[in-house]
């Protein structure tokens, strides 16, 4: 169903954290509700309240207060605590009306650009860049390159000779035997390829939001990849238990992170949280 001049209704989100002094709340994803959208706060013994949505700051904060033209103008929700069940809903409702001089106005850049900006968003309206890529999904695709220049580095230590680099490797061979340096140095010219196993698959349900769980690699893998199912959450992960809610590494929306040339022998456990509860990880791994 498309609605042209109207806000679709929202159904009920639980709070996920207590509600703030000044109108700040959490749901689980904020995709669906707008600025100025007329919505509904209400817990178990307490009075229903009659709001505003005033900003959207996150895929999981928002700020309301009372109906009103001022858009800094909040209201204490801090009664509206998880212990009382609290929830925000959101009716149908006639989309408010934004002149059109302001609507020119906000798409306006000024000097040096002095247009009409176009940019893509996401549903959340966060820019798309490095840390936050497009989602793209190919398939049967068959993409062909001729006469390519690119631009490879090659070192043999991380971090040689900028800070930041990582060290690659070449492999010289006839596709049966490969070119291989012996720990003594010496070269060994009849290795022959390893030939590429097929990789394993694994599905791991979790239950509540910004929660650390973890999964053991047998001692056999040699690399793996990672990503969350829903492309609109967040990962973070870390190696060390409890790191994730400190200095974790963050995963973003519809990112994939993977290692290889894993030495797993004393074996290695990831550890991982999400910022949405209920999803799914995939992960890839081989051994």
């Amino acid at each position: 169903m498309v609605l042209e001049k109207r806000f679709r209704a929202v159904s009920p989100q639980l709070l996920t954290v207590d509600g703030g002094t000044r109108g700040e709340l959490e749901v689980s994803d904020t995709c669906k509700f707008k600025v100025k959208q007329q919505v509904l706060l209400n817990g178990t013994g307490l009075d229903t309240l009659e709001l505003e949505i005033k900003r959207i700051d996150s895929a999981t904060k928002i700020r309301v207060g009372p109906k009103s033209p001022k858009m800094t103008e909040y209201i204490d929700i801090s009664t509206y605590t998880l212990a009382a069940s609290s929830f925000l809903v959101a009716n149908e409702q006639q989309r408010p009306n934004i002149p059109y001089e302001e609507f020119m106005r906000a798409v306006y850049d000024e000097e040096p650009v002095v247009g009409f900006r176009t940019v893509g968003v996401d549903k959340y309206g966060e820019y798309y860049t490095k840390d936050n890529p497009f989602p793209v999904s190919m398939e049967d695709v068959s993409i062909e390159v001729e006469n390519a220049n690119i631009n490879v580095q090659l070192t043999h230590l991380d971090d040689l000779p900028d800070v930041g680099d990582v060290a690659d490797s070449v492999q010289v061979g006839n596709g049966t035997y490969v070119i291989e340096v012996e720990p003594d140095g010496s070269i060994n010219v009849n290795a022959k390829i390893n030939p590429v196993k097929i990789p394993k698959t694994l599905r791991i349900s979790t239950g509540a939001a910004n929660v650390e769980q973890s999964y053991t690699f047998t001692t056999a893998t040699k690399r793996f990849k990672f990503r969350v199912e829903d492309s609109a959450a967040k990962a973070t992960i870390a190696y060390v238990v409890g790191e994730t809610n400190s200095h974790g590494w963050t995963i973003n929306r519809g990112s994939i992170y993977e290692e290889n040339e894993l030495d797993t022998s004393a074996g290695v456990t990831l550890y991982f949280k999400l910022n949405k509860a209920s999803q799914v990880v995939q992960l890839v791994y081989w051994e």
